[in-house]
């Protein structure tokens, strides 16, 4: 006969599936705080390790601590779950994720819901273990106790949460905090208006910027928003290596020009960058600064970032065309939006680094994405007849053809431009210059031939 004290995990197969489900919703909703009540001997807790950014495991026994993976993000705590709910009053701690599997009966785990809800932040989750026994005889203390009384209790309320229970043995319910539906709509409390200033660093590729006039702008305009400036420099002959080096010491140095290779540049850009353990990543390229105002707007789209569980910010490019402050705005020139700034999570990286133009820029672990027009790009690549003419020949080099492709680089016969407001620009870069008149296809090629030269110079 078979012991009341153990569970036949031959007659209840699929008795653990909670643990990788709970898994893969941390890994969903990415929490910055993840507190779990009762660990055991860890199996959710550790692997949840690389989705959270700070952990914290309650248990009575201290043996249970043994068992967690030792991490900077990680905090054991040997105690009672109502005394470490009292500790939780004197730090400033909100709780995007609380799993509770303490205790299965119904008046405790009741108790540990009440004391623990006020310290769920807004949109948090808080699971409940063992709210569906799979029959009369599971509904022991040993096995799944009376949890699902308390889950049958908890639902009947709406004002503060919504609840639902999953309804496989030995169950899982998940209650969500909220006031609102929409999450970004929630009124702010005191707690989340705790500001924190997130670390930035800004990764760029750059090749001859130096000839055309890109990185005394770039470095005097993007330097002070970020807290470094990592760049890989691909075989620049021109001294755009040189200058760099002056500017940051985190410069890679590549032996040759290899343009199609800018996504495995990307990855050395992106492993060199996480070494100095930033919050974010932002991307730009030596001809491009970001509108007014930015340092001030970043912060606040990384904040929004975190809370809104986001792992990018999408920004929308304005082309400058051959001039300071008229942008163009056919031919594809005005839909260009792309993923700017990248909030680091464990494991960020690309799958494949394989050669090739027009690849994704972004790295594969950058999913959800939020949009933004309060900071944009001013894109300083078309700009000038010899910016123009340096893109168009080495896309060709490339074998690039087409209207779409390459001729549009220089093509003026379908031309609309509209001017840059003076306010979108930082101090010191608006120049109120006329607009430009369009050039034939054969006056464009003619430019194009006067800087062949300066494009193929070995």
């Amino acid at each position: 006969m078979d012991s009341p004290q153990l569970i036949d995990l031959n007659k209840y197969p699929g008795l653990t599936w909670h643990e990788d489900f709970i898994v893969h919703l941390a890994s969903i909703v990415r929490p910055r705080v993840y507190v779990e009540l009762g660990i055991h001997h860890c199996a959710v807790f550790n692997r949840i390790i690389p989705y959270a950014e700070e952990l914290i495991g309650v248990d009575i026994n201290p043996e249970a601590g043994k068992y967690m993976l030792v991490s900077h993000k990680t905090r054991f705590v040997h105690a009672m779950t109502q005394d470490f709910v009292q500790k939780l009053m004197t730090e400033s701690l909100m709780i995007d994720m609380l799993f509770i599997d303490a205790d299965n009966v119904r008046e405790a785990l009741l108790k540990d819901f009440s004391t623990y809800l006020p310290f769920i932040a807004p949109h948090g989750l808080i699971l409940l273990h063992d709210v569906h026994p799979g029959n009369e005889e599971l509904i022991q203390p040993a096995w799944c106790g009376t949890a699902y009384q308390a889950a049958e209790e908890l639902s009947r309320h709406s004002d503060e949460y919504e609840m639902m229970t999953i309804p496989v043995f030995p169950g899982l319910a998940i209650c969500r905090k909220r006031q609102v539906q929409l999450s970004w709509q929630e009124p702010k409390n005191n707690k989340q208006a705790i500001k924190k200033r997130y670390s930035i660093v800004c990764i760029c590729q750059i090749y001859n910027e130096l000839i055309k006039g890109n990185l005394e702008r770039f470095t005097n305009y993007v330097k002070p928003l970020a807290d470094a400036l990592v760049v890989y420099d691909d075989g620049s002959t021109d001294g755009s290596y040189e200058y760099m080096l002056t500017q940051t010491p985190y410069v890679i140095r590549g032996h040759k020009n290899d343009f199609v290779n800018e996504r495995s540049h990307k990855q050395l850009l992106l492993q060199e960058a996480l070494k100095l353990s930033p919050d974010f990543i932002l991307w730009l390229d030596a001809d491009e600064v970001l509108t007014a105002n930015a340092s001030e707007h970043l912060q606040t789209l990384c904040a929004a970032c975190i809370e809104n569980n986001n792992d990018g910010v999408v920004f929308h490019e304005l082309n400058l065309w051959r001039s300071h402050t008229w942008r163009r705005t056919d031919s594809l020139y005005d839909v260009g939006w792309f993923v700017r700034l990248w909030r680091v999570t464990p494991g960020m990286g690309y799958e494949e680094t394989q050669p090739g133009l027009h690849q994704r820029s972004y790295p594969s672990s950058v999913q959800r994405l939020q949009w933004t027009d309060s900071v944009q790009v001013l894109h300083y690549g078309f700009s000038s007849q010899q910016r123009l003419a340096h893109k168009y020949l080495v896309y060709q080099s490339h074998g690039q053809s087409g209207y779409d492709m390459l001729d549009r680089l220089i093509s003026e016969e379908q031309l609309v431009l509209e001017k840059v407001p003076r306010e979108l620009f930082p101090e010191g870069l608006w120049i109120d210059d006329e607009k430009p008149v369009p050039f034939t296809w054969e006056e464009s090629l003619s430019y194009v031939e006067e800087y062949r030269a300066e494009v193929f110079e070995p």
